[in-house]
Formats: C-alpha cells, structure tokens, sequence
C-alpha cells in the first residue's frame, strides 16, 4: 500500500492529467483479469481474452498511432491528444496480465497488487517491462534488508545516475545541437562525431535508467530481470537484441513470436518479419521507426538464413562484432532523425554530399575536451558488464566506496548546475 500510494504520488508529479485516465484504466484491466480466470466455459474465457486484448490495442492506437494514420487523409487537421505518460509500458503489462491468466501461468491476484504492477513508480515511465506471472509468483513477504543488499544497490543507483548525468546529458547536448544545426551547415567530421556521440548517449541514457529502477526495486525486496547485457560486443544482430533492452524482447518472444509459431511452426521469418515491425512501430508513429524496425528485421533474417551457412560461421567473432556495430551505428541516426527527409539530409553531410550549401559550423563548434574525455569513457565502458559484488578486499572495498561517493556528489554538482534532461525513453 505504501508503494502504490509513492507510485501514484510520482505519476500525478509526473503527469497529473494522466492520473485519472490510468486509475480507470487500471479498473478495467483488472475487472478482465478476474472475468477471464473466472469463467468456467474455455469459449467465453477465450473471447473476453480476445475482446479485452483488442481494446487494451486500441486505446494505444487511438493515444499514440490516431493522428498520425489520419495524417494520410488529405486536409486532415491534428487532433489535440493527451496520451497518457508511459503508456506504451503499462500497455504491455497490461496485455502480460491478461494472456497469463488466460494461460494459466498465473492468478488475477487483488486490485492491490495490479495496481502496483501497473503504477509501479521505478518503472511506470520508462520499464523494465515486467511479466505478470514474474511478478505476482514474487514471494513479497518482508525480508530484512542487509547491509550487503542496501550497499550494493545503492552503488548500482548511483552507477545508474552518474550514466544519464555525467555521460548520457553531456553527449546529449551535443547531438540535439548539432540537430538543431543541421540545416545551417555542418560539416562531414561533426555528423560522424555526432552520430557516435547518440549511439553512446542511447545506450547509456537507457541503461542508466534500467540501472536505477532495478536498483531501488531491490531494496524494496521487488526483483526485475535484467534490461541490458553490454550490447555492443554482440556478434550479430540476433545476438544484439538478446543483450538490449532484452525486458522488451522477452515480451515480443512471449506475446508474439511464440503465438506466431515461434521457430517449430509457420514461417519463421514472417513471424520474425512481424516480431520486428512491430518493435519499431511500437516506439513511435513515424516512418522513421518503421524503417529501422525493417532494417532489424532484414539483418536478423539474413543471420537466421545464414547460420548453418559453413563460411558465415568461419568468419572470425570479432569482425561480425566490428560488422553489428557498423549496422547499429547507422540504425541509431535513423531512430533519431525526426524524419525521413531529415534521415537523408544527414547521410549526405556525413558522406560528403552537401545539401545544405555552405558549412557554417565545423566539429570544433561541438567537441570540446570536455566532450572527448566524456565520449572516451564512454566508449570504454560501453564495452564491458557493470557488474557490482561484493569486495572481499577491504583496502579495495573502501577505495570503490570511496569512489562512489565521490561520484555521488559529482552527479548533484551536475544536477544543480544543469538543466531538466528527461530520459530518451520517456517519450516512447
């Protein structure tokens, strides 16, 4: 009760209009579920399933997709829609809580504890998304908290934090400006900086927030599945979608992929094909997403037809790690182009090809040392686990303590000196 009463505080904080529509959202999300787990006649479970899964469907359609499909009819005028914040979370809990008991995999449990699946506050805005039956299969009884668990996990919300403030906002900055620039001429060096400043910013802004929603769920004694694995030294892009946000992927492997025919029945690259089109359609209403979910999905395609291939596999580890960071290199400016045409005008500056007349702005405009140290330990770190245990050193032990600290206070430092940043997932 406590942590649905801090979750509802932090939503109506963070979106007070949204407040109303999720709380009657949440009522007709368990009033399913009970329907569902109730009904003795698998035909009547089956279509209050299916009834309920199409509207929890549509009202994410109608808060995200609506104008962007009736942007199509000619003099359509835009239609002013205020989506609930995370919405596009809480739907995919939503549709695990339905599914799982409809499947069997778990019980409807009470209003209470739907309630804090849902409004969960380390993950409401931006994930990890949670399955229902990881969830509520929880034993939650009170378990003392040790000094081990309240130390360690507090390094990790500090490691999280220190991510997006000293790493993830720096680079960000840069990218937004260069961006914003586009138009008045940049030059080739600064799209290609600035291209790897956004894969590092993305994968750190994210990161960083998995980090500290794992951490504080923790010592609330909640436990959630890791969200990333040190993506950036996958082989293949099959392998990079095992590694990021992988709370998304196992949710497309359970929901969709496997309802499919997964890889025993069907056409396995159609229900890839789906799987990855709908990865991209999910994270916004723009052509841009479509693309790049398309892209995924061809290169995931091209691994599952070539992996019995005798000279794919013979190709040396680390060059189809070098050939999955060239993909995703490129994938990123498409995921952060505002648009297609935006998308193209960039590729022409960074392979020479001006569209924008004169240059007015050269990479020295941007990069700074500043940014460079930031960038450089960005790069260095992208490459390895954070991986927090305990030090059985203890000279050790007090120096990363120490160290933590230390970071602690710089991360304030720069919350004070700095502007509100929102995480780049928010928007999703």
């Amino acid at each position: 009760l406590y942590l649905i009463f801090i979750s509802v505080f932090f939503y109506r904080a963070v979106a007070p209009i949204s407040l109303k529509k999720i709380l009657l959202y949440l009522v007709f999300v368990y009033l399913a579920g009970l329907l569902i787990e109730r009904v003795n006649k698998e035909k009547s479970k089956k279509a209050t399933m299916v009834v309920s899964l199409t509207l929890i469907t549509l009202l994410l359609v109608y808060f995200k997709y609506f104008n962007f499909l009736l942007s199509h009819i000619p003099d359509f005028t835009a239609v002013k829609i205020i989506a609930p914040v995370g919405i596009s979370f809480i739907t995919f809990e939503a549709i695990s809580y339905i599914v799982d008991i409809y499947n069997g995999k778990a019980k409807a449990g009470s209003f209470v504890d739907l309630a804090l699946f849902l409004l969960y506050f380390p993950k409401v805005i931006s994930g990890p998304i949670v399955l229902w039956c990881d969830f509520i299969n929880q034993n939650f009884a009170y378990e003392p908290l040790t000094i081990d668990d309240l130390d360690k996990n507090i390094q990790r919300i500090v490691v999280g934090t220190a991510k997006k403030v000293l790493i993830a906002d720096v680079l960000g900055k840069v990218v937004s400006t260069v961006w914003t620039d586009l138009p008045l001429g940049i030059d080739s060096p600064t799209a290609w900086l600035c291209a790897l400043c956004y894969m590092m910013q993305i994968y750190y802004d994210f990161s960083g927030y998995s980090d500290v929603a794992i951490g504080i769920s923790n010592l609330f004694g909640i436990r959630m599945k890791e969200n990333f694995n040190a993506p950036y030294i996958s082989s293949s892009i099959r392998e990079f979608w095992r590694r990021w946000h992988i709370s998304l992927g196992t949710w497309f492997r359970e929901y969709i992929y496997i309802p499919l025919g997964g890889s025993r029945r069907g056409n396995v690259y159609f229900n890839l094909l789906v799987v990855f089109i709908l990865t991209g359609i999910w994270h916004g209403a723009s052509y841009t997403f479509i693309l790049w979910g398309l892209i995924q999905a061809f290169f995931v395609l091209s691994e599952k037809y070539l992996e019995n291939n005798k000279k794919y596999q013979e190709i040396p580890r680390f060059i189809k790690i070098i050939c999955t960071l060239v993909i995703t290199y490129f994938s990123w400016i498409l995921f952060c182009a505002p648009d297609l045409n935006s998308f193209i005008s960039y590729l022409k500056v960074m392979f020479g090809v001006m569209s924008f007349g004169n240059v007015n702005f050269t990479w020295r405009w941007y990069i700074n040392n500043r940014v460079m140290f930031v960038l450089a330990v960005a790069l260095i770190f992208a490459f390895r686990k954070t991986n927090i245990k305990e030090d059985k050193n203890l000279s050790f032990a007090i120096i990363k303590r120490i160290a933590c600290f230390a970071t602690f206070i710089l991360v304030i430092i720069f919350i004070l000196n700095s502007s509100y940043s929102p995480f780049l997932y928010f928007r999703f």
